[in-house]
């Protein structure tokens, strides 16, 4: 499965060669991620960062875990470049692509995520100037953060896995939604990845 490959979307221009992913996106887009099997949990196609559980995020480790409520207080929903919202988490299997102007204009806060990064896995204390930009400053690579995402609102999704196909396209709200298979160069770029 590992060789080169290549998919290309309208702003998305994903290659896979000689193990090395690389991954171009238009500045415009941000994306999240997930397993869909949450996907019939969001009412009307809506997460709400308040009705995830923070003991999930206990799989990831107890520091990472006391970090995230100690600086962050409360859980959030992640977005970012292709690469950073988990197009490699091989527990996702689908990624749904937004326009920043509409994530900006939503109650949210704009980090630097290797900053970021650096205070949830090591418990570094950063002054907030040096995590938190002013809001609406974003450039491609910062991670935003908000309490509430219409999945409707998607301009496009990306799956991952059939299981991820047929349940959007069986999900009333959301099976409207463009949708892109890119299991083929996923599993080879994991692959690639974790070998």
């Amino acid at each position: 499965m590992v060789g080169d490959h290549h998919a290309q979307l309208e702003g998305l221009v994903i290659r896979l060669s000689n193990g090395r992913l690389n991954i171009d996106q238009d500045p415009s887009d941000i994306y999240t991620s997930f397993n869909s099997r949450y996907l019939d949990s969001y009412a009307q196609g809506v997460m709400k960062a308040d009705l995830f559980d923070l003991a999930a995020l206990a799989g990831i480790g107890t520091e990472y875990s006391q970090n995230y409520q100690r600086f962050l207080g409360f859980r959030n929903i992640h977005l970012g470049s292709l690469v950073q919202a988990g197009f490699l988490n091989p527990h996702y299997d689908m990624s749904f692509c937004f326009r920043i102007e509409n994530i900006l204009s939503l109650p949210h806060l704009v980090c630097d995520p290797d900053v970021l990064m650096e205070m949830l896995f090591h418990g570094t204390d950063p002054k907030v100037k040096e995590i938190f930009k002013e809001k609406g400053k974003y450039s491609l690579g910062d991670e935003v953060l908000v309490r509430e995402l219409d999945l409707k609102k998607a301009t496009r999704v990306l799956t991952y896995t059939e299981d991820a196909g047929n349940k959007l396209e069986t999900h009333p709200l959301l099976k409207g939604i463009t949708r892109t298979d890119l299991s083929e160069i996923r599993k080879a770029a994991i692959e690639s990845y974790f070998k």
